[in-house]
Order: structure tokens, then sequence, then C-alpha cells
């Protein structure tokens, strides 16, 4: 029997768009080995702001990413698979200062922008 596990989150960024409003787009799939090799490739990617590649944003905010846990097991040649939710973080881009996390936390809330639809 041999059991693997590896940490993987998924989720939404939302930025300030560059004809104003404020929207969101899917952040894509990361993986880690363990949860700290994991929320730091996101903060990294929010820091670096790799999800403007293409210019959508004039200004990044947040990622807004489900975190879990797959737990595979290997047992007379077959895979089983389990998925643990961790939850949902938030990985704000630097700019935004920490006073400010709760305001955004709670406007994201409020607006119900639907943030996690494409994962739940």
């Amino acid at each position: 029997m041999n059991i693997s596990k590896v940490y993987r989150a998924e989720g939404n960024i939302i930025g300030y768009l560059w004809s104003g409003g404020l929207a969101s787009y899917p952040a894509g799939l990361y993986r880690g080995a363990s949860l700290e090799e994991l929320r730091s490739s996101i903060q990294a990617a929010v820091n670096n702001e790799r999800y403007c590649s293409w210019g959508d944003f004039e200004t990044l905010i947040v990622a807004v990413m489900l975190i879990s846990a797959v737990s595979t097991v290997e047992v007379g040649g077959k895979n089983f698979m389990r998925e643990d939710s961790k939850g949902v973080e938030t990985f704000f881009h630097p700019r935004i200062i920490p006073c400010d996390y709760e305001k955004w936390e709670q406007t994201i809330r409020e607006r119900n922008l639907h943030l996690l639809d494409c994962i739940c």
C-alpha cells in the first residue's frame, strides 16, 4: 500500500479593470507538496502580478482560493483518492495594506461576486 498527499488550490483573482469597475477571473490550478509550498507559489504569483500578463487589470487586489488536500492510496494496483477541503484563503497583493484586508473581505461577501462559482 502506497500513500501520497498533494495540496491543490483553485479560485479567482479580483482587480480593477482598465475601463473601470471590479471584476474576477479564474486563477487557475496550483499544486504543492506542502501547504507552505502551495501558499508561497500563490502569493508569488499575486506579488508578481503573473495573472495580469495580458493587462486585464489596472490594479490586482486579491486571489481567493479554495485549498484542499488530495490523498491517494494505491491498493492492489488501483488508486483511490480522497479530497479534503482546507478552506478558502485570500492572498492580497502587497499594495493592499493589512488594515484593508478585513474591508476587502467584507466587500467581497457583501457584493456576492460569486468568486468561487467555478469551483463550488
